[in-house]
């Protein structure tokens, strides 16, 4: 779908027509919900947000892309997943936040600049 949406945009950008792509996380349904408990927790263990797209996050990543205030973008992809996307890469570990309750997420790049 990705490539897809960059070939299309390449191809009618001339014409002025955007193609863009929102890549939806998992996100809070009836269908996330069938399935096992231990599924749904792994989930949201991955998921730096700690929780799951509300179905509205997901169509308000697709009304930006309808709406003219997106008139200058093509050939992009959106990924509403609450962090998901880069948390996949065993890259990323969670770092203690100095304030309380917080999490923020890092690369093993970051900690070798910082060190420098």
């Amino acid at each position: 779908m990705i490539a897809s949406t960059k070939s299309l945009a390449r191809e009618v950008a001339r014409h002025s027509i955007n193609v863009n792509c929102v890549c939806p996380g998992p996100t809070d349904t009836p269908m996330l919900r069938s399935r096992p408990e231990k599924m749904l927790e792994a989930f949201l263990k991955a998921i730096p947000f700690r929780r799951f797209a509300e179905p509205r996050e997901i169509a308000d990543a697709i009304l930006f892309f309808a709406s003219p205030r997106s008139d200058y973008i093509t050939a992009q992809v959106l990924s509403v997943s609450g962090g998901l996307t880069f948390a996949g890469e065993d890259e990323v570990e969670p770092l203690p936040s100095r304030r309380s309750g917080s999490r923020m997420f890092s690369s093993p790049d970051m900690h070798s600049r910082r060190r420098r």
